[in-house]
C-alpha cells in the first residue's frame, strides 16, 4: 500500500496539465517524463503476482486501454500531446514569479469538519465533473472502476494510469470514484488531492487537504496544501503550511522548494538560500536554479554538495608532513622528492591527454565540437543538476582561491623569515662556541625549536585547506560525467588531476629545510673528543699514546701519566704535570749530559721539587737518567732508558722504559 502511494505521488510531481499547446522544449521534457513514468509503471507491474498481472492485462485489453496508452505515448513522441485535450483548471506557471492571489476562488473554498461533510463534498465533485466528461470517457472509467471495486490497490492505479496518458479529465473523474469507494483508505484520499492540485484545480484540493491534515498530521499533506495555496497566490497560508511540514521533516523537498520560491521573491532574496540548498542537495528544481541567478542569491556550496566517489584520496596522494625534529629532516626531504616525481608523472599524463584530444578533435565540424559539451545544453534532469553543481563548485572555488592565496603567500614569507633567523643563530653559534661538538649540540637545539614552530604553523594551515583540493577535484570529475562526452572528459580528468597533485607537492614543501639540511649534514656524525681515562686502575702498559717532540735545545714529552718539558745541555731543566694528582714538578741540573758508552747513549742528573695542586711543596730530590732514543725528524718514536729517582717522600726508585713500556726495576720507599 505504502509503495503504491509513494509511486503515485512521485509521478504526480513530474507531470503538468496543459492550458495551451506546449512549446518544443516542453514536448522534449514530456517525452522524457513519459518514458520515466512508463518505467515506473513497469516496475510497479513487475511486482504483481502472475495471477494479478494476467487479470490486469486482460482488463486493459478488454477496455482498449493498452491502445490508449500507446496512442498517448505516440502523441507525445510526435509532438502532438495536448492538442486534443481541452484546457482545464488554473494554468500551471513555468516562471519564477508567484501567481497573483485568486481572491474569488479563495473566498469560495468550503470548510470540511467531519466525515459526513467530506463524503458529501466528494459526491458533489463527482456530479460536477461527470457533467463535463464525454460519454465514452465516463463509460470507460466507470467500467474499469467497477471491475476493480473490491481491489483497493488496483483501484489506486487507475487514476495514475490516466494521468500518465495526460487524460486529465479522466484522471480527475477516476480519482473521485476511487476516493468514494476506498473511503477508509488514506492513500486514495491523498491521491485525489494530489491529482486535483496537479490538474490545475487547487481550489478543489484545498478543502480535502485541510480535512486530511486534521486527521493524519503528515508533512507530505502539509506541503501539498502549501503548494495548493501557493498556486493560488496565497503566500501567507502557503508559508504557514510549508513551515509546519518542515518542522516535522526538515528535508521535505516540496516544502523547501515552496519556501525557496516565496523567500526568493521577497524583499530579502538571500533568505531563500537555506531552502534552496536543501532542495539542491536532495534533488533539483529548475525554477530555483533560475532564481539563484536572477536574484544573485549566494549559496553555501558545502551545504549542497553530496558525497561522490573518491578518485584522489588523501591517503593515496598524501601531503608530506613537516619535519618536527633533527632526526626527521632527511626522511622528510626524501618523501618530498617522491611526491615531486609523482607530480611530474601526472604532467606527462596531461601532455599525452592534450595531444590525444587534439588528434581526436582536429577534423570535427562545429556541431560535433558543440556535442563535446552536450550536457550543458541538455534538458535531462541529471545534466541540469550537474551543471548547477559544477557551477556552484566553481563559484566556491573562486572565493576559496582568493582567500587561500593571500594566506599561503603570507605563510611563505613567515617561513622565510624564520629560516633566516635560524641561519643567523647558527652563524652566531659557530663564532661563540669553537668546539665543534658543543657547537653542534647548540645548533641541534636551535634547529629543533625552529622545526617545531614551523611544523605547527604548516600543519594547521594544511589541515584547514588541503582537503578542499581533494573534494573539488572529485566533485568536478563526478559531475562532468553528465556534462561532456568521453573525449572531452579524458582531457578534463588529467587537468583536474594535475592541479591537485601540484597543490599536494606545493603544500609538502612549505616548511623550508635548506638550512636544516646543512645542519644535519655537518652535525649528524659529530662526536665529542675522547680524553684518556687516567685513574688508579689504569694500566700504563695500555696507554694509547706516548710521544716526544724536540724543541731546539730541549724537548716536550707526553704520555698517559702527564706531560713534561726538558731543558738543554748546559743547564738541565724540566717542567711536568701529573694528570692524576694535578702536581707540577720543576727540575734543574748543572753540567750537561754525560756520555755513557755502556748504555749506548748519555746520562744526566737534576734536582727537582714537586708542588701540589694547592701550591704547597710536597716532595724534593734528585733524578738521574741514561738511555738511547730513535727519532724521525723532530718526533721521537722510540726510546730505551733507565731512570733513578731519590726523593724525600718516595725514597729510591729505579724504572726502565723498553719498547715504549714502563718497567719498575727497584723500589725502596721510606713509607715501608
Amino acid at each position: 500500500m505504502k509503495k503504491t502511494f509513494l509511486f503515485s505521488i512521485a509521478l504526480f510531481l513530474t507531470v503538468f496539465s496543459f492550458a495551451q499547446r506546449p512549446s518544443k522544449e516542453q514536448m522534449e521534457r514530456d517525452k522524457k517524463q513519459m518514458a520515466e513514468a512508463q518505467k515506473k509503471l513497469d516496475e510497479q507491474l513487475s511486482k504483481m503476482s502472475p495471477e494479478a498481472r494476467k487479470g490486469y492485462d486482460s482488463l486493459m485489453n478488454a477496455m482498449g486501454m493498452g491502445q490508449k496508452k500507446n496512442d498517448a505515448i505516440n502523441q507525445v513522441n510526435n509532438n502532438k500531446a495536448g492538442s486534443s485535450k481541452k484546457s482545464v483548471g488554473i494554468a500551471t506557471s513555468q516562471g519564477t514569479d508567484i501567481p497573483q492571489k485568486q481572491f474569488g476562488l479563495l473566498n469560495g473554498i468550503p470548510k470540511i469538519t467531519n466525515t459526513s461533510q467530506y463524503e458529501a463534498y466528494l459526491n458533489k465533485l463527482k456530479s460536477e465533473v461527470a457533467e463535463n466528461v464525454d460519454a465514452a470517457t465516463k463509460s470507460g472509467v466507470d467500467f474499469l472502476v467497477n471491475a476493480n471495486k473490491n481491489q483497493s490497490t488496483a483501484l489506486n492505479n487507475i487514476p495514475v494510469m490516466y494521468f500518465m496518458q495526460k487524460d486529465v479529465v479522466a484522471a480527475v473523474y477516476a480519482s473521485i470514484l476511487v476516493a468514494i469507494i476506498n473511503k477508509n483508505v488514506p492513500v486514495s484520499q491523498q491521491n485525489i488531492a494530489a491529482i486535483l492540485q496537479q490538474s490545475g484545480y487547487p481550489q478543489h484540493a484545498i478543502p480535502l487537504l485541510e480535512y486530511l491534515n486534521s486527521k493524519y498530521k503528515s508533512d507530505l499533506l502539509q506541503s501539498n496544501l502549501g503548494q495548493a495555496y501557493l498556486s493560488m497566490g496565497d503566500k501567507e497560508k502557503a508559508k504557514t503550511c510549508f513551515m509546519r511540514a518542515l518542522s516535522a521533516n526538515s528535508d521535505n523537498v516540496s516544502a523547501n522548494c515552496g519556501m525557496g520560491l516565496i523567500e526568493a521573491n521577497s524583499s530579502n532574496p538571500s533568505a531563500a538560500a537555506p531552502y534552496i540548498e536543501k532542495v539542491m542537495k536532495n534533488g533539483y528544481s529548475e525554477t530555483l536554479d533560475k532564481l539563484v541567478t536572477q536574484k544573485n542569491i549566494k549559496l553555501n556550496y558545502k551545504s549542497m554538495k553530496v558525497k561522490v566517489p573518491a578518485v584522489f584520496s588523501p591517503e593515496k596522494y598524501k601531503v608530506v608532513p613537516s619535519a618536527f625534529n633533527f632526526d626527521e629532516v632527511e626522511e622528510t626531504l626524501s618523501k618530498r622528492l617522491q611526491i615531486h616525481h609523482t607530480e611530474e608523472d601526472w604532467i606527462r599524463k596531461l601532455r599525452k591527454a592534450n595531444s590525444d584530444f587534439d588528434k581526436a578533435t582536429a577534423k570535427l565540424n562545429n556541431n560535433q565540437k558543440l556535442a563535446l559539451w552536450g550536457g550543458f545544453t541538455s534538458n535531462a534532469f541529471l545534466a541540469k543538476k550537474a551543471k548547477f553543481m559544477s557551477t556552484q563548485a566553481d563559484l566556491y572555488w573562486t572565493d576559496f582561491s582568493m582567500r587561500i592565496t593571500s594566506e599561503y603567500n603570507s605563510l611563505l614569507l613567515k617561513m622565510q623569515k624564520m629560516e633566516k633567523d635560524l641561519k643567523e643563530r647558527i652563524t652566531k653559534i659557530s663564532i661563540e662556541i669553537p668546539d665543534a661538538y658543543e657547537a653542534c649540540n647548540a645548533k641541534k637545539e636551535a634547529l629543533n625549536t625552529y622545526l617545531q614552530k614551523t611544523s605547527e604553523l604548516v600543519s594547521d594551515f594544511t589541515a584547514r585547506n588541503i582537503f578542499d583540493f581533494y573534494d573539488y577535484t572529485d566533485q568536478q570529475l563526478y559531475w562532468n560525467r553528465f556534462l561532456v562526452n568521453q573525449t572531452m572528459y579524458n582531457q578534463k580528468f588529467y587537468q583536474y588531476a594535475h592541479y591537485l597533485l601540484k597543490a599536494v607537492d606545493d603544500y609538502s614543501s612549505i616548511q623550508p629545510l635548506n638550512a636544516a639540511h646543512m645542519i644535519v649534514y655537518n652535525c649528524e656524525k659529530q662526536t665529542a673528543a675522547k680524553k684518556p681515562n687516567i685513574n688508579g686502575d689504569e694500566n700504563p702498559q695500555n696507554c694509547p699514546f706516548s710521544y716526544k717532540i724536540a724543541l731546539g735545545a730541549g724537548a716536550f714529552n707526553a704520555d698517559c701519566d702527564g706531560w713534561s718539558i726538558e731543558g738543554g745541555e748546559i743547564i738541565i731543566g724540566s717542567l711536568s704535570k701529573d694528570y692524576e694528582s694535578g702536581e707540577f714538578t720543576i727540575g734543574m741540573g748543572m753540567g750537561g749530559n754525560i756520555e755513557a758508552p755502556f748504555l749506548g747513549g748519555s746520562a744526566g742528573a737534576e734536582m727537582f721539587i714537586t708542588i701540589g695542586s694547592n701550591f704547597i711543596p710536597s716532595d724534593m730530590g734528585v733524578k738521574g737518567k741514561a738511555g738511547i732514543e730513535a727519532s724521525a725528524g723532530p718526533v721521537v718514536i722510540g726510546s730505551e732508558s733507565i731512570t733513578a729517582t731519590m726523593s724525600i717522600a718516595n725514597g729510591l726508585n729505579l724504572d726502565a722504559v723498553h719498547a715504549g713500556q714502563n718497567i719498575k726495576i727497584f723500589n725502596l720507599s721510606p713509607k715501608n
